[in-house]
């Protein structure tokens, strides 16, 4: 993730999942006081990061737990699965969130996801342990800071300027952090599996709130004579469903498609609870070919995501003076390392312009990320990938 000196909003989006951090198990230490005497087992899980960082504050960790004992569980709700923070005499019980309960009978599970937030804390010294019983304990009774709805705004505020979209949307706090839309257009351009970061304190999805978007759609261009064209897997939405909607992390699918059947992404999308100023969703992001009959021409170029800057300014219409373009792109070169690009902030070619081409050399590395963004005392909008391998 690019860091830069003063921060102060961050739009991180990887192109697969970012595994969660995986723990390796230890037996109890039985020098550790025990938290609870109710809960009859404990088992100490082991974060292979430094928590005295303070970047790795509030950052969720989401791992797969099997239970060496059974554990109650009717339902993500109603459990008996604690995450217990232990300092010295310290034992501080963490907001937590289980998912994907695997059954053993109608009221135990073997397995689960289980998902929390690294606390402010956190010093690097603590020791993190999951509690849990065989029998039947209170309920948890943690804050729900997260949630997903669906949503759709039809907008045309000059004749030909139109807005059309079907989405889900994240809340968090009350407040409209992401939303992703299921399908629609703008500007007749199609938008399933476009990401869309809001305006911090936004209370509708509207253009005028979006702050930065990443369409994670296939895009497949070809040269025909003189004229590129292209489609794209953003064209229509083939199917969509919430998997989870938990008080920590919320989940959801969206499979769209090219308008001919000949291209299709399937993409699941995780947003973690975050208590700071930086925010991020996860996407992993499965790309296909479903018939070798694509189009043909003198060229051939791909995309896997496309992150859009510029904006529309009005003199008469308020709601139509949104979007920007940030002064930088930055990203990691496999062989130059650190690369910045200045952009043009004020173009005058309102068609775009190429900043990389597709001939230019310039190879992500094996840190894999960019960014376009303010420099060292503004905003950064990033994608961090899970590899350069694609």
């Amino acid at each position: 993730m690019l860091k830069l000196n003063r921060l102060v909003a961050i739009f991180v989006v990887s192109f697969f999942l970012l595994s969660a951090l995986m723990p390796a198990r230890l037996s109890t230490d039985n020098e550790v006081p025990w938290w609870n005497e109710n809960w009859s087992f404990r088992e100490e899980i082991i974060l292979p990061i430094n928590t005295s960082d303070k970047n790795v504050h509030y950052q969720p960790v989401d791992i797969f737990f099997e239970f060496e004992n059974i554990c109650w569980a009717k339902n993500e709700s109603e459990h008996s699965v604690r995450v217990i923070f232990h300092e010295g005499d310290k034992a501080i019980e963490l907001d937590c969130q289980i998912y994907d309960l695997n059954f053993s009978d109608d009221e135990h599970i073997k397995s689960c996801g289980i998902v929390f937030l690294i606390p402010d804390f956190a010093d690097g010294y603590e020791r993190y342990f999951i509690y849990y019983d065989d029998e039947i304990t209170d309920i948890p009774s943690y804050d729900d800071h997260v949630d997903i709805d669906e949503s759709s705004y039809s907008y045309e505020p000059v004749k030909g300027l139109s807005f059309e979209s079907w989405f889900y949307i994240i809340i968090e706090d009350g407040y409209y952090v992401y939303a992703v839309s299921q399908r629609g257009k703008a500007l007749d351009e199609y938008i399933s599996q476009q990401v869309v970061k809001l305006k911090k304190g936004a209370d509708s999805v509207m253009p005028k709130n979006a702050e930065q978007t990443a369409s994670f759609s296939f895009v497949y261009w070809w040269l025909d004579g003189n004229d590129w064209k292209h489609i794209s897997s953003a064209e229509r939405l083939i199917s969509k469903k919430v998997i989870v909607n938990g008080n920590l992390m919320v989940k959801f699918l969206i499979v769209s498609q090219s308008n001919d059947g000949l291209i299709q992404s399937t993409n699941y999308y995780k947003y973690y609870y975050s208590p700071s100023e930086d925010k991020g969703i996860y996407a992993d992001v499965e790309h296909k070919i479903v018939s070798n009959s694509l189009p043909q021409g003198d060229e051939i170029d791909v995309g896997f995501i496309v992150l859009t800057t510029g904006g529309i300014r009005s003199s008469s219409i308020e709601d139509l003076n949104f979007g920007r373009i940030p002064k930088f792109l930055h990203f990691y070169h496999e062989d130059q390392g650190f690369f910045t690009y200045e952009m043009d902030q004020h173009p005058e070619d309102t068609n775009g312009e190429t900043v990389i081409g597709s001939k230019d050399d310039y190879d992500i590395g094996n840190y894999s990320w960019l960014s376009i963004d303010d420099g060292e005392t503004g905003k950064a909008y990033g994608i961090i990938f899970d590899s350069n391998d694609v």
